[in-house]
């Protein structure tokens, strides 16, 4: 509902007479809006009326600049946003606001000249300088945009900051901020060097003295950031010379921690462990060091504060690299580890897998620990492998990252023969219906996911238990959606006029004899069917594609109709005909050509003539008229596609009017059905054309 506010106050902006009140409205609507996902804010209707280099406003740049200022007095918050918006940017987009379509308030052409513009950039970056102050975050915001500041504008800010500097009680904390936002970006700037927008080294250099004003006293803050990115800024290009970068960063690492423990002690090393965005990097840096710590981080692995045992698991990992193996059966040999200590371990061994997997087995509860853990990347180039860890992944609870990992490597599998790796999709697959899945987990299963699993197992489906792929099909039909692909269920429907039924009398209800009797032949209980259960019935007809009577490719008429006498005789006693008939009728709409291309073949139109039921018809109506799928069309293009659709299909009646005369009226029905269409398209793009929609 705000939507129609902010428009209609949008409209209202461009009178000159309201423009100042509408501003301070929509200030006032900006300080209190709730956010959103929806990008009509209130934020964005000021952005769009100020910005610089496309106003959406019949006032002057002079008048706009005053409106601004008297925002900056009554409503701070929502001026500073505003002023953020209007700093220029390399690749900004402009949004047109709604505009009056009765009134004259909107010129019919605004334009900026480059004097204008720019007057009004120098304007603004003044009164960004003045309301920064000391706030950290607001010189981020102008500090981010200076690439594009003319050059005195680019001047104007680093002044600013030069004063700063000088004042005796600057707060160290706004020092510290404002010397990484200047690190990093003259780092980004002489990364990118070769970008269009890239600073020269000229500027660069104005920008080096100034950081050097901001110089944090502490070795930490100096050296935190090389631990907070993969690929900081450290005077080696990491797009130019990887392997020069990384030795590089490996070494100023190692003396940061050095640096880093000099000052502060081990406490300080603990800190930055904690504070890392990449924790990893410290527990290398400090296995490259030659630390004396090895206790302390041994105990790190126990943890519960994730960054120290990642940092503890990647110093061992890096010494594992190092010393081998031995390290690892070394450190194992104390008898004070826990059994997550042992677990984590025995998890950094990722080359002596078969020497750890027995290790595991020797304590159960080791075992259990270490599989709930295992990382299945380290199996990534091995499928024979991952098959022998499989057992042990479900016995822990680990169905859904099984089955994410098959997903994966079922389709580059699937023409080798893996009848072992089948037999674990049905095992992991029956455990998740089971609910042995562990709740924790991190993996969500895709309807991809599943429908490659799927395909897997109906090319594996001779290597399974009769039975199994038809009942996990139908278990998971609904993580299958409504593109499902059921082979094995689609057969047994056809295979069996009893499975079909039941799956009618699921989907659908009875039809009463009469408005006031209720069938006999089923009791009130059996009317209340589960709902979930109706769904998956309907989703499977409605995925139903291997009609009755396909024999080897090849439709054969006497098993169509000793099917069907069989499923009419079932549904009458059902009271489910008409709902059943007329799914037949659309599973007919899957059977082959004849061997000249003639669609429907000869078997389905004699039947057709031969059992002469309107229910099969209408199915068979629906299924073709429905197989057209999605389409589009300009504005102006009418009906012209469903009128060349109506004359094809009439045209395929004539053909068959003499032969299969009931055929043809399903072809003129489809017709008739697009002629109509034709029709109501056509009345759309006239009323376009007359501007009445």
């Amino acid at each position: 509902p705000h939507c129609d506010l902010l428009w209609a106050l949008e409209c209202v902006s461009w009178s000159s007479d309201h423009f100042g009140r509408v501003v301070d409205l929509l200030a006032r609507l900006d300080e209190i809006d709730p956010g959103g996902r929806m990008t009509n804010r209130p934020a964005a209707s000021l952005a769009a009326i100020f910005r610089p280099w496309h106003p959406d406003s019949s006032v002057d740049p002079n008048r706009r600049i005053a409106v601004l200022d008297t925002l900056r007095r009554r409503h701070p918050d929502a001026a500073w946003k505003l002023e953020c918006s209007m700093l220029p940017e390399g690749d900004g987009v402009h949004f047109p606001i709604n505009a009056p379509r009765f009134r004259t308030w909107k010129p019919d052409k605004i334009s900026v000249t480059c004097d204008e513009y720019w007057n009004v950039t120098t304007a603004l970056v003044e009164r960004c300088i003045e309301d920064a102050g000391q706030d950290a975050q607001r010189w981020s915001a102008i500090l981010a945009h200076t690439s594009h500041l003319p050059s005195a504008d680019r001047e104007r800010v680093l002044a600013a900051l030069d004063s700063i500097a000088n004042q005796p009680e600057l707060a160290s904390d706004f020092r510290d901020a404002v010397w990484q936002t200047l690190v990093d970006l003259i780092g980004h700037h002489r990364e990118y060097s070769d970008a269009a927008g890239a600073l020269p080294e000229e500027e660069l250099g104005k920008f080096d003295a100034l950081t050097a004003r901001f110089l944090p006293k502490s070795a930490y803050t100096r050296l935190v950031g090389l631990f907070q990115s993969h690929t900081p800024y450290v005077g080696t290009s990491w797009r130019n010379d990887r392997a020069g970068f990384k030795c590089e960063l490996e070494r100023r690492r190692v003396e940061a921690i050095r640096e880093i423990e000099a000052e502060g002690g081990f406490d300080a090393v603990t800190r930055l462990a904690c504070d890392a965005s990449m924790p990893g990097s410290v527990g290398v840096a400090l296995a490259n060091g030659g630390t004396s710590h090895g206790k302390e981080l041994l105990h790190w692995l126990a943890s519960d504060d994730r960054n120290l045992t990642d940092t503890a698991t990647s110093y061992f990992s890096a010494r594992y690299l190092l010393e081998g193996f031995e390290l690892i059966t070394g450190l194992l040999e104390r008898g004070d580890l826990t059994v997550d200590q042992r677990a984590r371990l025995l998890l950094i061994a990722r080359d002596n897998l078969p020497e750890v997997w027995a290790l595991a087995a020797a304590d159960p509860e080791l075992a259990t620990e270490y599989w709930k853990a295992f990382p299945l990347f380290n199996l990534v180039q091995d499928f024979d492998t991952f098959t022998e860890a499989a057992d042990r992944l479900l016995e822990v609870g680990r169905q859904v990252d099984v089955l994410d990992f098959m997903s994966m490597y079922s389709h580059d599998e699937k023409d080798r023969p893996h009848p072992q790796a089948a037999k674990l999709i049905v095992r992991a697959l029956d455990g998740l219906l089971a609910g042995q899945d562990q709740p924790s987990t991190t993996h969500i299963l895709s309807t991809y996911d599943f429908q490659q699993l799927f395909d897997y197992l109906e090319a594996m489906r001779e290597h399974l238990e009769p039975g199994d792929l038809a009942r996990l099909e139908w278990s998971f039909l609904p993580a299958l959606a409504y593109d499902a692909k059921v082979p094995a269920l689609s057969e047994s429907l056809a295979a069996s006029p009893t499975i079909f039924v039941e799956m009618v009398c699921t989907a659908f209800r009875a039809r009463t004899k009469s408005e006031n009797e209720e069938d006999s032949g089923e009791s009130a209980e059996d009317e209340r069917c589960d709902a979930a259960m109706a769904v998956n019935a309907y989703h499977l007809l409605d995925a139903w594609d291997s009609p009755p009577g396909l024999v080897d490719g090849v439709m054969n008429a006497q098993a169509l109709r000793t099917w069907l006498d069989s499923a009419m005789e079932l549904l009458e006693e059902r009271g489910r005909i008409e709902g059943g008939l007329q799914q037949v009728g659309q599973v007919l709409g899957h059977t082959p050509p004849d061997a000249d291309g003639t669609w429907p073949g000869i078997v389905v139109r004699e039947f057709l003539e031969e059992v002469q039921l309107e229910h099969i018809e209408t199915g068979l109506y629906l299924h073709i008229f429905n197989s057209r799928g999605v389409t589009s069309r300009g504005l102006e293009d009418g009906g012209d596609q469903e009128r060349e659709l109506a004359a094809d299909y009439r045209g395929k009646a004539e053909v068959f009017a003499d032969s299969s005369p009931r055929m043809a009226g399903i072809f003129r029905r489809v017709a008739a059905s697009y002629e109509s269409e034709a029709r109501r398209n056509e009345e759309d793009a006239e009323r376009f054309r007359r501007g009445l929609r």
